[in-house]
C-alpha cells in the first residue's frame, strides 16, 4: 500500500517521502489493526464523511486528499485559514473533522481553531505540526499529530474524535 512520510529537512522546512501503490485495489486493501478496530467500533452511520483539509503546501493537500478520497471521505480543502472560517460560517454541510497545519498564511491554525470555537462551532480538529512537540493547552476537542506521521495514524486519529465527538 502507499504511505506518506513527513520530516524536517536538515535545511529547515519539509521533507515529504511518499510511496504509492501500483493500483487502487492495492491501497484499500491496506489497514492497519487500530484503524480496522477504530472502523468497527463505529455504529452504523458512524462513519468519516466528509473532511475539511486546510494546508498550505500543495502537495502535502494533494496527497491527504487523496488518501481521504481512497477511503470513501468527500474532502474540501483551503489553503488559508481565513477561507476556513467563512465557510464553516456559512456551509450547511457537516464537516466530520477539520485537519488543519499550525504554519499557515495570514493565521495560524490555532488561531484560526480558537476562532471557530468562540463561534461556537465545535467540530474535531486534527493539528499537524513539523513545529510544535506538544499539543496546544485550552483548545476542546483536539487531535495533534506531529510530522513525520504514518497516515494510517491520521486516519485513526480522525476516527477516534469522530466517535468521541458523538459519544458526548
Amino acid at each position: 500500500g502507499g504511505d506518506i512520510a513527513l520530516e524536517d529537512s536538515p535545511m529547515g522546512g519539509l521533507r515529504v517521502h511518499v510511496r504509492l501503490p501500483a493500483s487502487a485495489e492495492e491501497d484499500h486493501a491496506r489497514t492497519t489493526p487500530e484503524s480496522k478496530t477504530e472502523r468497527s467500533d463505529l455504529e452504523n452511520g458512524d462513519q468519516l464523511k466528509r473532511v475539511l483539509i486546510v494546508e498550505d503546501d500543495e502537495t502535502i493537500k494533494a496527497l491527504l486528499t487523496r488518501f481521504f478520497e481512497s477511503i470513501g471521505v468527500m474532502v474540501s480543502s483551503f489553503s488559508d485559514a481565513r477561507e476556513v472560517e467563512s465557510s464553516l460560517r456559512e456551509t450547511t454541510t457537516t464537516i466530520d473533522v477539520l485537519v488543519m497545519d499550525i504554519d499557515l498564511p495570514h493565521k495560524t491554525g490555532i488561531e484560526c481553531i480558537r476562532e471557530i470555537r468562540g463561534q461556537g462551532i465545535q467540530t474535531p480538529c486534527i493539528l499537524i505540526t513539523g513545529g510544535l512537540s506538544e499539543k496546544p493547552d485550552g483548545i476542546d476537542n483536539l487531535g495533534f499529530l506531529r510530522k513525520p506521521f504514518e497516515i494510517e495514524e491520521l486516519e485513526t486519529l480522525c476516527l477516534r474524535m469522530l466517535r468521541e465527538s458523538r459519544e458526548s
